[in-house]
């Protein structure tokens, strides 16, 4: 099965590479100043476009399509040290 797959707007790329960074739909309304709601319906668009139903099947599909980079994700970095 072949899918034709939408490009995203700047602001769904926006909006899916605040997800990636495990940001909630609230932060990332904060963040972009914008409404929570108006986040959700620009998921649900992204879900369409890429044919995806989650988030992280959403990011892994735009990751392997290029719609964003990896260097777009942040790693978080663990200030605790674990014992050897």
């Amino acid at each position: 099965m072949t899918y034709s797959l939408e490009d995203l707007s700047s602001r769904e790329r926006e909006v899916l590479i605040l997800q990636a960074n495990g940001n909630t739909r609230q932060q990332t309304a904060d963040c972009l100043g914008i409404k929570r709601d108006t986040v959700s319906n620009h998921l649900t668009n992204i879900y369409r476009k890429l044919h995806a139903t989650s988030g992280a099947q959403a990011c892994s599909i735009a990751l392997a399509i290029g719609e964003i980079g990896i260097h777009q994700i942040i790693i978080p970095v663990d200030t605790e040290e674990h014992a050897p």
